[in-house]
């Protein structure tokens, strides 16, 4: 058992490593290495690099806005329990960004799990995203919110 925790930090060492080069190319404004650095992350299911590449796309950071793309890393992130992957999934349902149509409902969905995750700036969010919900919508949040917090957060005492 404990050759294998050792085989474990050998194998995270450089992943952590290409994480913290991808944060530096990023604060360098290096956006083309920064998005190579992050795929494989990415595609290995890091909820940071997912995150940090959904908003790299959203905002064109080194080449051209590609909102679709950049709602497919945050839904991916959010899914993983990403705070602040939630909080932006949230606007992006709110204004209908990268989406076929602004969606109120999952806006408020994901804003309730930002702001149950501390997110900064969810708070505020959240109360804007209730106040759009119709009453209809508000009674379909609560069992939507249930489901999502078992998959989120499976060992959690409800």
């Amino acid at each position: 058992m404990r050759k294998l925790a050792i085989a474990a930090c050998f194998l995270a060492a450089p992943a952590l490593a290409e994480m913290q080069m991808a944060r530096d190319a990023f604060q360098r404004g290096q956006f083309t290495r920064t998005v190579a650095l992050l795929t494989p992350a990415a595609q290995s299911g890091n909820a940071e690099a997912e995150f940090l590449l959904g908003r790299i796309y959203m905002l064109g950071l080194g080449h051209p806005v590609d909102t679709l793309r950049g709602v497919e890393f945050l839904k991916r992130a959010a899914g993983r329990g990403h705070p602040a992957a939630q909080l932006h999934l949230s606007k992006s349902y709110a204004s209908g960004s990268g989406l076929a149509a602004s969606d109120p409902l999952r806006a408020a969905l994901w804003a309730e799990l930002a702001a149950q995750a501390k997110a900064e700036g969810a708070a505020a969010h959240l109360a804007q995203q209730r106040r759009n919900l119709s009453e209809q919508d508000k009674s379909r949040l609560v069992p939507l919110l249930s489901d999502y917090r078992r998959h989120l957060f499976p060992f959690s005492p409800e």
